[in-house]
């Protein structure tokens, strides 16, 4: 292009965004001041869009100086961003000025300021600020029901649900999601259920969220048969919905059901399977212990597997002490990563299984030689306190 505004600049700048690639955002930000282009508005929304993450602590008030030395930071539209981007790097502080130091403010920055401690965990102070809004939508509402649902405080989303004077399909989704992500077994599963069937309008992500829930709480039947149900109500699935049933079927042992579904998918519905798709698949036949159906198509599928998709077929190979397959996945698992310690693991506990010491000592001696240290054991648990 001979001339290149502003707006050009922009529309670069979102392209990268929406690859996210928060590196080239940066990189051409500054460089469209280098060349002379003053940022406006929409560039500094695009780029604090952008560092919506802790590694990007340095950056973000790096931005805000900008933003202020252009006469900027008085605006509803930057400060909102600014709002969300402190609360994506974890500084409370910075996220308060920024709300302070704004003139006029209208319900979208005081939902963001609310968003944003409860993205920090600021529960009392997010409470605080909704109690005190001038005007609240259904948006506010449903970003201070997500908030507590966020933070493990089902029984309060619960009560600000049953609240809400307007909810809308988001707000109902959300508690869906919530009381399924809150605890496990019959009761969250019955819950989640009542609360679907209390919505009059469903659409796509209402029904994918209701199926992903029985899908992660291992209700496989459950899951395929709201599909069947979401289908006859003329609700069209799309690649979530075929990712949750998917894992379903692999974790209900379900193979028919999901060769079924996975051929469909093109078939039926026109929907192009991506690695996460064939990534659920082997998954599925490793579960189910047929190994060569994985095989086959890992290597007949059209994308190169990636270290999950190795990962999946490794692990079934040492559930199956399959060590010959569990060699082809290793060395897989190699070229993407050289010499990673969970392909020696997995090889060596598969030999141990079949009694192939040996084989365990030439795997230590590999191992050594190339100076590839054992994965370090770890656990989960769970804290009401936060870790920075």
């Amino acid at each position: 292009m001979p001339l290149k505004d502003v707006v050009s600049w922009n529309i670069m700048l979102s392209a990268f965004n929406k690859t996210r690639n928060p590196a080239r955002v940066c990189k051409y930000f500054k460089e469209m001041q280098r060349v002379g282009i003053i940022p406006n508005e929409y560039t500094f929304s695009i780029v604090l869009s952008a560092v919506l993450d802790k590694i990007f602590n340095i950056i973000v008030p790096q931005i805000h100086a900008r933003v202020i030395s252009l006469g900027l930071n008085l605006s509803l539209f930057v400060g909102s961003a600014l709002i969300r981007a402190y609360a994506a790097v974890g500084d409370q502080m910075a996220l308060s000025r920024v709300f302070d130091e704004m003139s006029a403010k209208n319900i979208t920055s005081w939902n963001a300021l609310v968003s944003g401690y409860m993205e920090l965990g600021c529960i009392s102070e997010a409470q605080r600020v909704f109690d005190v809004m001038p005007e609240k939508n259904t948006v506010s509402w449903t970003i201070l029901v997500n908030g507590y649902i966020a933070n493990r405080r089902i029984n309060e989303a619960r009560s600000l649900f049953n609240k809400m004077s307007n909810r809308n399909v988001v707000s109902w989704t959300v508690m869906i999601s919530g009381v399924f992500f809150s605890s496990y077994g019959a009761t969250s599963s019955l819950t989640a259920f009542c609360i679907f069937e209390s919505m009059k309008n469903k659409n796509l992500m209402s029904w994918n969220s209701i199926i992903g829930g029985y899908a992660r709480h291992g209700l496989a039947t459950r899951a395929l048969e709201e599909f069947e149900r979401m289908i006859k109500s003329g609700v069209r699935p799309d690649q979530v919905t075929f990712l949750n049933i998917l894992s379903a079927s692999g974790h209900g042992g379900l193979v028919e059901e999901g060769e079924k579904h996975f051929g469909s998918m093109g078939a039926k519905y026109g929907i192009k399977a991506g690695l996460e798709h064939y990534t659920c698949m082997v998954d599925l036949y490793g579960r189910a212990g047929q190994l060569d159906k994985a095989e086959e198509l890992i290597k007949g599928m059209p994308y190169e597997p990636d270290v999950v998709v190795w990962g999946a077929l490794l692990g079934a190979c040492g559930i199956h002490s399959s060590l010959e397959l569990g060699a082809f996945a290793a060395r897989g698992i190699n070229k993407l990563k050289e010499d990673h310690p969970v392909a020696y693991s997995m090889l060596s506990k598969i030999h141990g299984e079949r009694g192939e010491w040996n084989g365990i000592v030439g795997l230590r001696k590999m191992m050594k030689q190339r100076h590839v240290k054992n994965q370090k054991a770890g656990s989960w648990i769970e804290s009401p306190l936060s870790v920075r």
